[in-house]
């Protein structure tokens, strides 16, 4: 019983640390996303230079590069959305140094970026639902055993066969 109980215990703390994951990268990538509205709206008022554009929006350069390197740190680029999501995360830097800035490839290269950060964010919100495979397959068999082996010898002392 004290298995089954620790089984649960575990299960629960590593169901909050994803939550805890997933809360961390859905704040990353809204600031991602600000830091960048931030420096388009900078751009489109049209600054003849370069650096005179970096030194309007420094703060959300550096913001952008706090971000991104965090999304990075997060994520598994081995995981098939993971991968599509670092993609985006770098095409969107990528176009935030050009210039100038191509704003509406930055508009849609966001776009792409939070439909792909949805299907990572499911994905792992379905583990949290679901369970750790491996705490899953011992409360199954925990379970089994705590309701199934009454049953079989409350068959067997019953005689049923």
């Amino acid at each position: 019983m004290s298995f089954l109980g620790s089984v649960f215990s575990k299960d629960q703390k590593t169901s909050e640390f994803r939550q805890a994951w997933i809360d961390g990268l859905r704040s990353e990538i809204s600031q991602l996303i600000a830091h960048a509205n931030a420096i388009r709206g900078a751009a489109a008022v049209g600054y003849p230079a370069r650096s005179e554009l970096y030194d309007a929006a420094k703060d959300h350069f550096v913001g952008i590069t706090v971000a991104k390197t965090s999304i990075l740190l997060r994520l598994n680029p081995s995981e098939e959305n993971s991968a599509k999501l670092i993609g985006h995360v770098n095409a969107l830097e990528k176009l935030m140094d050009t210039s100038p800035i191509d704003l509406a490839g930055c508009q849609k290269e966001e776009a792409a970026l939070v439909a792909t950060a949805q299907a990572v964010l499911k994905g792992e919100w379905s583990r949290v639902k679901r369970g750790e495979p491996l705490f899953f397959m011992t409360k199954i068999i925990g379970l089994f055993v705590f309701l199934g082996a009454p049953l079989i010898l409350g068959a067997r002392y019953f005689g049923w066969f």
